[in-house]
């Protein structure tokens, strides 16, 4: 039971923080190439349906997350060019 109000309360807090980010994307405002704000969007997308899939005991959730993270690696601006 403590697992499971722990698995839900992590991933409420994982949509709270995608949603608001991804609120306020703009691809105008956005200062990086556009295949970076690709990988950007879709890094928060693939966390939230990680995050819900992990709780609702999916087996791809393990999977959605691992490539979100996989993606935030990619298409990281801060990176050195």
């Amino acid at each position: 039971m403590l697992e499971t109000l722990f698995c839900i309360t992590a991933a409420s807090l994982v949509l709270y923080k995608t949603l608001g980010v991804i609120a306020h994307i703009s691809p105008d405002k956005f200062d990086g190439h556009p295949w970076q704000y690709i990988g950007f969007t879709l890094h928060y997308a693939l966390i939230g349906a990680g995050s819900v899939a992990t709780v609702l005991g999916l087996s791809i959730g393990g999977i959605l997350l691992l490539s979100g993270i996989a993606i935030m690696a990619l298409a990281d601006r801060r990176k050195p060019k």
